[in-house]
């Protein structure tokens, strides 16, 4: 390992087809990162990658240490949740002195990109002088230019910048524009940049990684994107820090829709983090499709932990709304009795929707009875409800009558009486002849004392 203060070098041994060598990778203070195998010398690793190619002069270990550059660079730019797996391809004996030569410049870059431009003539490193580096052919130069732009909020260099990104292949560079374009005002050219240049798992990862302002771009263009596979990651980023992230995650997962719906239903269902559960099923009412309905009856049934965030999984109902009517009717006779409270709760709170067609295709004595008790008990909250289910029990006849009869006997209330004094007299005469017992002499009540009104 060699260094002096700016660079650091470290040199350690690849695999290189059927063999290993040493090789090594110089880390600078301006985010410049370049790595040298002795399967070819320095005249050949400067010709560009197309030509080395072309002429049969690629090293089998190039990928090897590409990548280990890249992911260095990374940590570097973008975040530290990458230093464990970066200083992997590292010797243990220097792996602590890469983590601190990267922490000690990541946090203030702009020394090490002015110390390099000013051994270079570029001092004071004005616009012109910021521009004139930039489009040099001089790897160091251009990430230092664009660290400096970005420190300075150059805005007048974001054209160059994405000239010159268009051109150079480095990893180190790309990276460094991206962290530039991070610090302007403007973070809609940011969102372009990444969409652009970096795949769906370096969003995700940027998501993960990076500043607020990178996580927040990354999460906005994941939902551009709608790429399924962004979900996972999004799902993670709703317990994020920072609630702009969290909330530009939440509206990414919005974006992209129905394809996320099972991975928001395998969150609540088998994450144990209450917090995250809630948020998924808060994304699952915004998305508001039918398709995410039945999932959560499902899990309100078998899922023992989904009480924990009752009220979150019935809002996404409530928010979804009519298109949850038939599900949530059908729910009504449910065996779980949670099931049948959340379904006549979601019911309640739907606004503006005239719930009797739905109810009276149930035909279902006993859970339309169970809604009319539930709404006796919260006549304000339920009086929709209360209305729909006395119509639909009064277009089933007879057996309403009989059901309605038991649940007056259970409960003593009055308005079930008014409800029974509802039904044609004749059907009430059926029931009175085939009944027997308790049933039998509550309705000849409820008739003597209409008769008795009368007279």
């Amino acid at each position: 390992m060699t260094a002096n203060g700016l660079t650091l070098t470290v040199t350690f041994r690849v695999p290189c087809g059927y063999r290993s060598h040493d090789a090594s990778i110089t880390l600078t203070a301006w985010g410049a990162m370049e790595f040298f195998t002795p399967c070819f010398p320095p005249e050949v690793a400067m010709l560009p990658p197309t030509v080395r190619k072309l002429s049969d002069l690629e090293s089998p270990c190039k990928e090897y240490l590409s990548t280990k550059v890249r992911w260095l660079a990374w940590d570097f730019f973008v975040g530290t949740a990458q230093s464990e797996r970066a200083c992997l391809c590292i010797p243990r004996r220097v792996r602590w002195q890469v983590r601190e030569f990267i922490k000690q410049w990541q946090e203030r870059p702009e020394e090490g990109a002015m110390a390099k431009l000013a051994q270079e003539g570029f001092d004071p490193p004005t616009e012109n002088a910021l521009r004139t580096a930039l489009h040099s052919d001089d790897l160091h130069l251009q990430c230092a230019a664009a660290v400096l732009t970005g420190v300075q909020k150059q805005t007048s260099l974001i054209p160059d910048l994405l000239e010159i990104a268009q051109k150079q292949s480095s990893p180190c560079f790309q990276l460094a524009v991206l962290w530039a374009l991070s610090k302007m005002p403007d973070h809609s050219v940011l969102e372009d940049f990444l969409c652009q240049n970096f795949t769906v798992q370096d969003l995700a990862r940027a998501l993960r990684d990076g500043s607020e302002v990178i996580q927040e771009a990354a999460a906005r263009v994941l939902g551009r994107l709608k790429n399924v596979e962004a979900v996972p990651s999004l799902i993670r980023a709703l317990k994020q820090t920072s609630k702009k992230v969290r909330d530009t995650a939440r509206q990414a997962l919005v974006s992209i829709g129905e394809p996320a719906i099972p991975h928001l239903v395998d969150t609540i269902q088998k994450k144990r983090d209450e917090e995250i559960r809630r948020a998924a099923a808060e994304v699952l009412g915004q998305i508001k499709s039918p398709r995410a309905v039945k999932p959560i009856i499902e899990t309100l049934r078998n899922v023992r932990s989904a009480l924990a965030i009752y009220d979150s999984l019935k809002g996404a109902l409530v928010s979804i709304n009519e298109p949850a009517i038939p599900v949530l009717v059908e729910a009504l006779g449910d065996e779980s009795p949670i099931v049948r409270q959340v379904a006549m709760e979601s019911l309640a709170e739907l606004q503006g929707i005239h719930i009797f067609e739905w109810l009276k295709g149930v035909l279902a004595v006993k859970p339309l009875t169970e809604v009319l008790l539930k709404a006796l008990k919260e006549p304000e909250k339920m009086e929709e409800i209360r209305q729909a289910a006395t119509t639909a029990l009064l277009s089933i006849g007879e057996p309403a009558v009989v059901s309605l009869l038991e649940a007056l006997d259970k409960t003593g209330f009055a308005t079930i009486e008014e409800i029974l004094l509802q039904f044609p007299p004749d059907t009430l005469k059926k029931v009175m002849r085939k009944a027997g017992g308790r049933k039998r002499s509550l309705l000849k009540e409820i008739l003597k004392g209409v008769h008795d009104q009368c007279r």
